[in-house]
């Protein structure tokens, strides 16, 4: 959550930039507070964040599109799958649901959960994101990075697979933009597309060292 918060802020600084108006909204599980504190509570509470997407939801224009583009490593924070299931079950809300997460939807937590959609808890929702993703009505970003050497809620493989992936896709779009200059190079910075470029070898990187880690865990068992 908070790296897409991050990317949110990256993205609409780039839209600025360009003299378009942002189109990016975070939404970050126990608010803004938990981008520098940690709220453990928050991500359990599906009810809250269906509320909060409704209510950015509410906010724009009726005609208009959205994208959700939900983050949880272990495709399991009932916040997250929450507001996936509710733009899988409304979609007259005009919301198209794509999550990130590096569990395989077999093994995704599957106890009931108060105020998610469907019975079975997370794993309904991203099994039936996945069924959705076969008729283009969602999206579900699944890559298999192997197992973590630390467990908890410390990510690190998926951390940076998130980040990886976030940024890419926010790049892709902005590369795609009519730029009216381009302000990276006139400020230094590394240009988009030579982000992208850094961006594609890390995730080179991510997959070797996935794979690396799956060799050790099959050598030396659990």
């Amino acid at each position: 959550g908070r790296l897409a918060t991050l990317c949110c802020a990256v993205a609409n600084r780039q839209l600025r930039l360009r003299q378009l108006p942002a189109a990016f909204r975070p939404c970050l599980a126990g608010g803004r507070s938990a981008f520098a504190a940690s709220v453990e509570p928050a991500e359990d509470a599906a009810g809250e964040g269906v509320a909060e997407l409704l209510a950015l939801l509410g906010n724009k224009d009726k005609s208009s599109k959205s994208l959700l583009v939900g983050v949880s490593c272990g495709l399991s924070a009932p916040f997250v799958l929450g507001q996936v299931g509710l733009c899988l079950g409304r979609p007259d809300l005009g919301a198209y649901p794509a999550l990130i997460g590096f569990n395989q939807v077999g093994d995704v937590r599957a106890d009931r959960v108060d105020g998610l959609p469907w019975p079975g808890g997370c794993r309904a929702v991203a099994k039936r994101l996945a069924e959705a993703d076969n008729v283009d009505r969602g999206l579900l970003i699944n890559p298999s990075i192997g197992a973590e050497a630390i467990a908890g809620s410390s990510r690190m493989k998926g951390g940076t697979a998130t980040l990886i992936l976030l940024f890419h896709a926010v790049g892709r779009m902005l590369a795609n933009l009519e730029p009216s200059a381009d302000h990276s190079v006139a400020r230094g910075w590394l240009s988009i597309s030579e982000h992208l470029d850094l961006l594609d070898r890390l995730l080179e990187s991510v997959k070797e060292g996935g794979a690396v880690l799956n060799d050790w865990m099959a050598h030396f068992g659990d």
